[in-house]
């Protein structure tokens, strides 16, 4: 993961290279950027019946290629039962004890060879995930010291484009999705949280120290259906603007992979923009690039982001009086095409920021 975080960097110092609509490009990009280590990342996951059809490929595969090896092995081992057959009845028989050791070391080797064909064989099989076939222009990243093994944090980088109808911007990229994950599961109110108070520019009330924010320890139960405790009175009042963002990204597992099964069932990737503080954005979602698609398309989504980077570039929250500004930065970015060197050059050149002084 280390090296995925260091190719969605990458992804995102490129994206603004062109300059034009910055934000929606960050948001629904299908490029990519992967390392040969990261590209396991963006396969799919198979449902039960793929699964079960790629074991039968492969086992029909591993069949074919050691038929001949098989039969030999038949015969060979027949051979040697008879030498141990022989021996048994004149064990004083050296001659007959060295054929059978020669004997038995050639099938010892056929055994091996077979084993070997077969791992040769099952290799070229996956019969978990469907891999993804991503092909692009060599770039390089930034990388950190190594430091995790050989080999590991290399700058050796491919720009590929994702799989259709899989990825669409840095918020399907793995780096994000891990990050806003556990060990073990998804976290879909983390990812609701980031999306509500990144892109809409709402804030979550910390949790209530008389609140147990467990969720229910169910194993084979998927996340949405033990996020039913959410749903109570107390909770849903704060989870109603978080969940919602946050499970349409159940499309993804734990890992970043895309699925379309949990435990061998349709996964539910379906949610809700709620009070968003634009009524046409406000609506339900079916999954999380339908959602991407509406926030990209938002001037609520373009605003918060010029406030972002206000906050960013005058090292402190906005006024009031900061008004005029953030109003000046964002006319800026949409009569330039979404530049993000127009915003910039806006708030730098404002006195807000050449006048700014110590506190």
């Amino acid at each position: 993961m280390f090296e995925a975080a260091a190719s969605t960097d990458r992804l995102i110092e490129l994206l603004p290279e062109e300059d034009k609509d910055v934000i929606k490009e960050l948001l629904t990009t299908q490029k990519i950027v992967i390392s040969r280590n990261d590209r396991t990342y963006f396969n799919r996951r198979l449902t039960k019946e793929e699964r079960e059809a790629a074991k039968k490929e492969k086992a029909k595969a591993e069949e074919l290629a050691t038929f001949e090896i098989a039969e030999e092995r038949k015969i060979l081992t027949k051979e040697v039962n008879a030498l141990e057959n022989q021996l048994k009845k004149n064990q004083s028989d050296k001659s007959l004890k060295k054929i059978l050791s020669a004997k038995q070391k050639e099938l010892k080797a056929l055994i091996k060879k077979m084993t070997d064909t077969k791992r040769r064989v099952g290799s070229k099989f996956n019969t978990n995930l469907d891999v993804a076939n991503l092909k692009g222009d060599r770039i390089y990243a930034r990388v950190s010291r190594r430091s995790f093994g050989n080999g590991s944090m290399t700058p050796e980088r491919t720009l590929a484009t994702a799989p259709e109808g899989q990825r669409l911007g840095i918020l399907t990229q793995p780096s994000w999705l891990v990050s806003h994950s556990d060990a073990m599961d998804n976290h879909a109110i983390h990812r609701g949280i980031w999306v509500r108070e990144r892109l809409l520019g709402g804030g979550i009330p910390d949790v209530p120290i008389t609140v147990d924010a467990q969720l229910p320890d169910e194993p084979n139960v998927s996340l949405r259906e033990r996020m039913r405790v959410t749903r109570e009175k107390y909770c849903w009042s704060c989870h109603e603007k978080m969940d919602p963002l946050g499970l349409p990204f159940e499309m993804y597992n734990h890992a970043g992979l895309y699925r379309t099964t949990e435990f061998d069932k349709p996964v539910d990737t379906s949610g809700e923009i709620v009070d968003s503080g634009d009524p046409s954005l406000d609506g339900p979602v079916k999954n999380a690039l339908e959602m991407i698609e509406k926030l990209a398309n938002s001037e609520r989504v373009e605003q918060v982001f010029i406030r972002h980077a206000f906050r960013f570039w005058m090292g402190r929250n906005e006024t009031l009086h900061d008004r005029p500004v953030l109003l000046a930065a964002h006319k800026a970015y949409q009569d330039s095409g979404g530049s993000m060197k127009a915003l910039i050059l806006s708030l730098v050149t404002s006195d807000a920021f050449l006048y700014r002084i110590k506190s």
